[in-house]
Formats: C-alpha cells, sequence, structure tokens
C-alpha cells in the first residue's frame, strides 16, 4: 500500500518527538522527498507542455487503486493510462515504440521482456531504465549481458538507490 501524505506528515511529527539523533534521518528523508516531487513535477509539467502521454503497468489491482488516486491529486489523471496486465504480454502484444521505459518488474522475466524491449525502443535516443540492477545483481546479470551485447544501445550501470541500468537506443 502507499502512504499518504497525511500518515508521512504524522510520521515526521513522531520523529521530531524523538531524541535529536534521529533528526538527521529526518533532514535525508526530507531532502529525498523534496527531490522527489521536485522530480514529479518536472515530469507532470514534461507530460503537459509536451501533449505526451504516460503509460503505467502494474499487475494488482490494488495497487491500481491507490496509484489513481494519488495521479488524481496531482491532476495527471488525464495523462496517464494505467493497464492492469502482465508485463510480458503487453511488450509482447504493444504495436507501437516508447522513448522511455521504466522496468522494475518480475526480474526472473528480463530476458523474456528483452526482445520486445528493442522492437518498441527503437527509435534513436529511446531509453530503458532498469531499477535494483545493483541491489539483486544476481537475478539481472544475464539480462544485462543481454543489453550490453546488443551494439544498437549504449549502456551503463550507475550507482544510485538500489542501482540503475541506463541503456539508450543508438
Amino acid at each position: 500500500t502507499m502512504t499518504s501524505f497525511g500518515m508521512m506528515i504524522n510520521n515526521a511529527r513522531m520523529e521530531l518527538a524523538r531524541e535529536p539523533m534521529v533528526w538527521w534521518s529526518l533532514i535525508s528523508a526530507f531532502v529525498f522527498m523534496f527531490a522527489l516531487v521536485l522530480a514529479a513535477n518536472l515530469l507532470a509539467d514534461a507530460v503537459r507542455d509536451t501533449g505526451g502521454s504516460l503509460c503505467t503497468l502494474e499487475i494488482d489491482k490494488a495497487r491500481k487503486k491507490a496509484a489513481r488516486q494519488n495521479l488524481r491529486e496531482a491532476k495527471l489523471d488525464d495523462f496517464v493510462r494505467m493497464e492492469v496486465c502482465d508485463a510480458g504480454e503487453f511488450l509482447r502484444d504493444y504495436p507501437k515504440y516508447f522513448d522511455v521505459v521504466l522496468l522494475d518488474a518480475d526480474r526472473s522475466q528480463y530476458t523474456a521482456y528483452w526482445p520486445h524491449l528493442q522492437r518498441i525502443l527503437t527509435k534513436p535516443g529511446s531509453l530503458l531504465v532498469v531499477d535494483n540492477v545493483l541491489s539483486h545483481a544476481d537475478e539481472v546479470q544475464a539480462f544485462i549481458a543481454l543489453v550490453e551485447a546488443d551494439k544498437n544501445f549504449s549502456s551503463m550501470v550507475l550507482d544510485i538507490g538500489a542501482g540503475l541500468l541506463l541503456a539508450s537506443s543508438v
């Protein structure tokens, strides 16, 4: 489930009531939340300004409902298409291309997704972002090898958070 802003504020109040030693983690959390909100607003502005759209896939109906509410509160629900489906089936059947794909799904399926990702990311400069590639390195090792072996993509791993793989079509 997703935590509401009210719950986050209440948790922050409880943290402030504790010993000053926890304030450092609170300050870090604030900075992270500020960066996250700023990034979300920049993405929202970019989608609105370009007349673009965002498509998100979720296999869990309850998470889709929570995400839809968050999008409604951010006034982005008109720009986001949400699908409840299996990512592999969606990628296999999707006939068009994407400019950016953020992959954070069942890591055991990433290698099966690769042919479909290659097809929908054919536009030069299209970007694939894969989360958790350092924290779950053993689970994505074969997938990263596939991406790195593809001469149509330039890729790199960033040591940010749980690790990000960035792969751009050339």
